[in-house]
């Protein structure tokens, strides 16, 4: 059921209707994929994910990257850089990284 939901929200997403970046963020936190965000002082985003994550594939946390870049760059223009971090809500570890002019995803040994 996550996995279709999270399709619907991606593919609301992709389609360009105006609303459907913050619903896709808001859905990903309903359906308890994302636990909070944050951005540090240098530009980074931090992307704190729950467990329902890990059960994702690669190419749907490529997507949910893209997904919260996009939106970390409208709510905070000219502040996010070159680094998206997904970071395990559980023990603050880093599970992945973004590199965001690369359009490139590197996740940790265990979370692929």
């Amino acid at each position: 059921m996550k996995t279709f939901i999270f399709t619907a929200l991606f593919f609301m997403f992709m389609s360009g209707v105006s609303f459907a970046l913050d619903d896709t963020v808001d859905g990903l936190f309903q359906i308890g994929i994302v636990q909070k965000t944050t951005i540090d002082q240098y530009g980074s985003l931090y992307v704190f994910v729950r467990p329902a994550f890990h059960n994702l594939d690669f190419d749907q946390k490529h997507q949910i990257a893209r997904i919260f870049t996009t939106w970390g760059k409208q709510q905070h223009p000219g502040k996010v850089t070159d680094y998206l971090y997904f970071r395990d809500s559980r023990n603050n570890k880093t599970v992945g990284t973004y590199y965001i002019d690369r359009n490139r995803l590197s996740l940790s040994r265990g979370y692929r």
